[in-house]
């Protein structure tokens, strides 16, 4: 198949490029720039500049099979970060896209959404591809609205994918935090926390893009997906400085008093994360697809840990 990629440059993006390319597919690498986007597999690639000011795309899409949208504001702290930012990268350069896809012929477009646009905490019950969404922060949100948008365009088959918190070499964000904490052997207070989060590895969500690509039961579905058993943050938190050589050092504090902390510093968001509970059931990804992760967390947090101490900070 012809697959076009956009945010082909970015940490998801880039691991689905090769995973297409890998299994013989021909793949449109779409990029902001081409002098940013170095070492990217595929068979030719397309700067488009700004994803929400990106001109008609009909052209890289014509004789394509499937779109794949990766691109798009990740959550990750910026100074562009407003709801009118937020709202033109992910809600309208994602629904224009889409429009553009219907009209050009694409037969099949797949979304990487977010298991945000359900919720950001789970209560004892998993969320499943059947959870009414309720998101409560402006990325769920904004991933939701993408989501509806996409949906409006029924000449299409549509996928849409919610993985949780994706980790893996190239990583950003919460999770490369916490490798940093771990490999400074920093004390975190984790030791009273007993929440229970999925998370997911990235070549594990490669592996579920190409299979939507490849499988007509990935068409018309909603799809979530999960190394295996739900974590701890202390669990987690132990296991990064295991794969880094390092001792974690967890310290019990009242969860409570971590929250009120939190807020007083301005970081409530961080520490509600770490605190709360997020579980998912992809029972339906491993069932209809006959899908299931292609490396379990240790193995992904080793492979993650090499490439961070590969960076030499």
């Amino acid at each position: 198949m012809r697959a076009v990629v956009t945010g082909a440059n970015g940490f998801v993006g880039r691991a689905v490029c090769a995973e297409l390319v890998r299994r013989g597919h021909q793949v449109t690498a779409l990029v902001r720039e081409k002098k940013s986007a170095q070492s990217i597999d595929c068979t030719d690639m397309i700067s488009i500049g700004r994803l929400e000011q990106f001109s008609d795309l009909s052209n890289a899409l014509r004789g394509a099979d499937v779109v794949v949208h990766t691109a798009g504001w990740a959550g990750t702290a910026s100074t562009q970060a407003t709801p009118s930012y937020v709202n033109a990268v992910n809600v309208q350069a994602t629904a224009r896209l889409s429009t553009t896809a219907a009209h050009s012929g694409i037969g099949h477009f797949i979304y990487l959404s977010s298991v945000k646009a359900i919720g950001s905490q789970t209560l004892g019950t998993p969320f499943t591809a059947k959870t009414h969404p309720a998101p409560t922060d402006l990325y769920g949100r904004s991933k939701l609205a993408a989501e509806q948008a996409i949906l409006q365009n029924a000449r299409m088959r549509i996928t849409i994918v919610r993985p949780p918190l994706i980790y893996g070499p190239a990583m950003s964000g919460s999770m490369l935090k916490l490798f940093l904490l771990a490999h400074r052997n920093v004390p975190m207070p984790f030791g009273s926390i007993k929440n229970a989060r999925d998370i997911l590895a990235l070549p594990s969500l490669a592996d579920l893009v190409a299979a939507c690509v490849e499988s007509p039961c990935s068409v018309n579905r909603v799809l979530l997906a999960r190394d295996g058993a739900a974590v701890s943050s202390a669990f987690l938190y132990r296991r990064i400085a295991a794969a880094l050589g390092q001792k974690a050092r967890v310290v019990p504090f009242p969860p409570q008093a971590l929250r009120l902390v939190s807020q007083c510093v301005g970081r409530a968001g961080l520490a509600e994360s770490l605190l709360s509970s997020l579980e998912i059931d992809d029972s339906g990804s491993r069932e209809e697809l006959g899908w299931s992760p292609v490396c379990d967390m240790n193995d992904a947090l080793q492979r993650t840990a090499e490439w961070y101490k590969s960076r030499g900070t």
